[in-house]
């Protein structure tokens, strides 16, 4: 069962979609993608094992979340704080998590910050940031032409462009309904919202945690498409640095594993946190 809250930290309201449990769950922080919203991941809440809960925001920008005017909550080490917070007033000192793509760069540098919190992490399609300082600014730059793109044409317009990229291609494998169930809820997305996640929590503004990885001595699940190179070659060099990491990838599937392959991607979820249960009990 799950129900839908609202709940305001800091000055700002999070919407939420939070799953119930017959007694109260280890928590599964849900961090979904750019242009997405707590949709995107709530539906693991069926199908995972029945000690753990499903907790979804909608990210800043995204979905019913307020503000979208004020840059601050926009800022990586900003939301991060917000996630914590929302945490402690669910009364959660420990959590999982899990982030696809945008929501996985918020993973890396939430527990970055927090280590001690995190019993496990799950990515999905993502990185611990650009370690190059020119990458850095060429990609801030190029962000900022993509948020302007949106303001000026409209997201109409953005979302033809955004979803024609070469590492969106395998979406058009879905069933037709499902795509189009998937744009019009990117399309019901603020474009002021969008704009101001491009420039304020893209990946240009993210201060890498490469250099941290060796640190995080929780278990790490990796997950990535096989057709999806780029972030198969990231998934790959960090596992290496990752202490205790599992780096798994999905035949015939890209960037969306969870949407294009959501069966192999349950099994691999559900196998990953029933192994974090029984460390849990061991001790």
């Amino acid at each position: 069962m799950q129900k839908k809250l609202k709940i305001e930290i800091d000055g700002f309201t999070f919407n939420i979609i939070f799953s119930e449990a017959e007694k109260r769950g280890i928590p599964v922080l849900a961090l979904h993608g750019f242009t997405g919203n707590a949709n995107d991941l709530s539906f693991l809440a069926e199908f995972i094992p029945n000690d753990f809960i499903i907790i979804a925001p909608d990210l800043p920008g995204h979905g019913k979340s307020l503000p979208i005017d004020e840059p601050h909550f926009y800022e990586i080490p900003i939301i991060v704080e917000l996630l914590n917070n929302l945490l402690l007033a669910l009364e959660f000192e420990k959590v999982v998590l899990l982030g696809y793509s945008m929501g996985g760069r918020i993973a890396y540098s939430f527990a970055a910050k927090y280590p001690g919190k995190i019993l496990g992490m799950i990515i999905e399609s993502s990185t611990p940031g650009i370690k190059d300082a020119n990458e850095r600014e060429k990609r801030k730059e190029a962000d900022k032409l993509l948020a302007n793109k949106i303001l000026n044409k409209g997201i109409f317009s953005f979302l033809d462009y955004w979803l024609s990229q070469p590492i969106f291609k395998t979406l058009n494998s879905l069933d037709k309904r499902l795509y189009e169930k998937l744009r019009a809820d990117k399309m019901s997305n603020s474009p002021r919202g969008l704009a101001n996640s491009l420039m304020f929590t893209g990946a240009g503004n993210m201060q890498h945690v490469w250099n941290k990885l060796r640190w995080f001595n929780f278990p790490v699940l990796l997950i990535n498409g096989k057709l999806d190179g780029k972030y198969s070659g990231i998934n790959c060099e960090a596992s290496k640095l990752l202490p205790n990491a599992e780096h798994r990838e999905v035949e015939n599937a890209g960037h969306n594993v969870h949407l294009e392959k959501p069966h192999e991607f349950i099994i691999l979820v559900n196998s990953f946190l029933k192994k974090l249960t029984g460390r849990n009990e061991n001790g």
